[in-house]
């Protein structure tokens, strides 16, 4: 498990789709992070999280677990970094403020952030 600070810069459209195993919807969205040479990174939302849609502009820390995975057409391989919680959060479901959340402001007692259940853990 990972976590980097950014700005969101971009948020994709909600995929939708059905499988064998039922229905799934993601979530794409972008974040620009460090100081001298800014870099990007795409964060998927993944299912029940996918309904949680942070805003352009939004300072973010994204806790994130990678994962990569085989093609079984063409035996290349691809990476996701799959969000498990989030920070810093102003979009849809998230506490609404004029500014963006800081690391110094803490959720009240009771609160949950996106991702995070009663006990603090993702599941």
């Amino acid at each position: 498990m990972a976590e980097i600070k950014g700005k969101c810069i971009a948020v994709l459209p909600i995929q939708r789709g059905v499988t064998a195993k039922g229905e799934w919807q993601i979530l794409t969205f972008v974040i620009e992070y460090g100081d001298e040479y800014p870099k990007k990174a795409a964060f998927q939302l993944m299912n029940k999280k996918a309904e949680m849609t942070p805003k352009v502009g939004d300072h973010l820390t994204v806790h994130y677990s990678p994962e990569s995975k085989e093609s079984t057409t063409n035996g290349k391989w691809f990476t996701n970094l799959n969000c498990w919680k989030l920070e810093g959060f102003t979009g849809n479901l998230g506490q609404q403020a004029s500014a963006p959340a800081t690391s110094a402001q803490q959720a009240a007692p009771g609160d949950k952030g996106i991702g995070q259940e009663e006990d603090g853990l993702p599941f």
